[in-house]
């Protein structure tokens, strides 16, 4: 190809320009690179027929949905995912505003999730998983209702604020029992809620972010009962008064002991046990006999002479009307019975 000149080629003896230009010692003149005008741009060789039929064909929808670039697994779940089949859509066709919050969404460490439109079509991310539980991956593009209808009344009225669009909403240590592993949990969670706007400044969408404070709280209210229970008992004057006082102190935390019972030997270390204290259920009740005998449900005698810990389980046949579970249930096996000497 041309440059626009005639001037002889250093092969010739001349400078390869069509002027005289300076010799560098006798040494050839260095070429000038030729300029290129081909259609593959101005620093690209032009291709030959056999390395345009090799190259490989630039993907456009790898360049309109690099904001899903990156984020781990849940990264690659919504790059695959069929989101044509719901409300969203192509992802590279999703408005500009939702593309942001998912980037923030995929890139962050803390636990979020987002909902858009009027479903509140489900994604979260990687730090996210340990929150959902059980739920991952089928959660993905579902409605946020449908993920969340064990606690829906409680957060269905907050995304309704939020999606209002004026303001967002925040709450600490709120207590949701959730059915993500197959039974029911108490949870406590921090938590916000924040409208996402489309394009055209209308909320659309909604952004969480989360922190999981059950291990605090639960271990701070159970730490609390130990207290509670040693403040009232220490200056009991009698073993009858330290049973009184030591369920008394027990019902402060129904929580965690829904219902205890409490049974002396009578003589110390014979067979007959006698009830010296009860919470949570009402004299004369099925489960809280006055005098323990071999045969119940509850293996006392067993524990005190192995002193050890055993789990009863199956207590729905034993008593068919049920028993205390508390304002909120974690996974148990059941109740347990501890003898001491």
């Amino acid at each position: 190809m041309s440059n626009g000149t005639e001037g002889k080629t250093p092969a010739d003896g001349g400078t390869g320009d069509g002027g005289t230009g300076d010799s560098y010692g006798g040494a050839p003149d260095i070429p000038q690179i030729p300029e290129r005008s081909d259609s593959n741009g101005p620093d690209t060789a032009p291709a030959s027929p056999s390395e345009a039929h090799t190259r490989t064909p630039i993907d456009p929808d790898a360049r309109t949905n690099r904001f899903l670039a990156g984020g781990g697994e849940l990264g690659a779940l919504i790059r695959s995912y069929p989101w044509g089949e719901t409300p969203l859509g192509p992802p590279m066709d999703w408005p500009q505003s939702l593309k942001t919050a998912v980037r923030i969404m995929l890139t962050s460490r803390q636990p979020i999730w987002i909902g858009w439109g009027k479903e509140l079509t489900y994604l979260y991310n990687d730090a996210y998983k340990s929150i959902i539980g059980g739920k991952h991956p089928w959660a993905l593009g579902k409605a946020t209702s449908e993920v969340w209808r064990e606690i829906w009344p409680e957060i269905g009225p907050m995304l309704a604020t939020a999606l209002g669009g004026v303001e967002g909403t925040y709450v600490e240590e709120q207590l949701l029992i959730m059915e993500r592993n197959g039974y029911p949990e108490e949870t406590y969670y921090t938590f916000s809620y924040s409208p996402i706007p489309d394009d055209q400044g209308e909320p659309s969408g909604i952004i969480c972010a989360n922190s999981d404070d059950t291990a605090r709280v639960i271990g701070d209210r159970q730490l609390s009962s130990l207290r509670e229970l040693a403040a009232r008992t220490v200056d009991s004057r009698n073993w009858r008064e330290a049973c009184e006082r030591g369920m008394a102190a027990l019902a402060t935390n129904p929580h965690d002991l829904p219902f205890a019972l409490l049974y002396v030997s009578d003589p110390p270390g014979g067979d007959r046990l006698e009830l010296a204290g009860l919470t949570g259920l009402h004299p004369g009740h099925a489960a809280a006999p006055a005098v323990l005998h071999d045969d119940h449900v509850w293996p006392l005698a067993h524990a005190m002479q192995s002193a050890e810990t055993i789990v009863v389980e199956d207590l729905a046949q034993h008593f068919p009307d049920g028993l205390p579970q508390g304002p909120g249930r974690r996974r148990r096996a059941g109740p347990c019975c501890s003898g001491c000497p």
